[in-house]
């Protein structure tokens, strides 16, 4: 039986992030040394070609980010189409506080596009996705299914939605 879910890389295209999240290094540590350089083209292919190489497994996750967010990265698309012809799962993981050409990105038919979300509101997202705006992340959130029929494409799309001791009770049980 293929374990495919054995492996998973995660590999920092983007060294930033849009956002202040209380909860995230790159948004409350001010000593942490976070990079702001966006990885090179060519530096990405060596590292899915090594992957590909060492072949741990059939057809591993490739996580696009760790604490950035991969959506500021232009090139973008070419990473997703990268992976899926080294026949590996390219995953991508959002704020959806951004103006990025997601019909490209979704064009390439990623695995995995998770969504971070921590309200439903304006005042509960605000605390913990700081300088975020939740009716941008509702915009975006429509555009990506729109896109998604529209391409006919099979990405998995996943909500993770932050649970902390304000959010603790659904908004939609007030």
């Amino acid at each position: 039986m293929e374990q495919t879910n054995s492996f998973q890389y995660s590999i920092e295209i983007v060294g930033s992030c849009n956002l202040r999240c209380p909860s995230c290094p790159v948004g409350n540590m001010r000593t942490r040394e976070v990079a702001k350089k966006m990885i090179p083209k060519e530096l990405f292919c060596e590292i899915i070609d090594k992957i590909k190489k060492e072949k741990k497994v059939e057809k591993p996750l490739i996580s696009l980010f760790d604490w950035g967010e991969p959506t500021l990265h232009p090139d973008l698309p070419f990473f997703v189409r990268y992976i899926n012809e080294a026949s590996m799962r390219p995953r991508i993981s959002s704020n959806l506080n951004v103006n990025a050409n997601f019909e490209e990105i979704l064009k390439e038919n990623p695995y995995e596009f998770k969504i971070s979300l921590s309200g439903f509101n304006q005042d509960k997202y605000k605390l913990t996705h700081a300088r975020g705006n939740i009716d941008k992340v509702k915009s975006n959130m429509n555009k990506l299914r729109y896109l998604a029929d529209k391409l006919k494409i099979d990405t998995k799309f996943i909500v993770g939605y932050h649970v902390y001791k304000h959010n603790l009770k659904n908004e939609y049980d007030e």
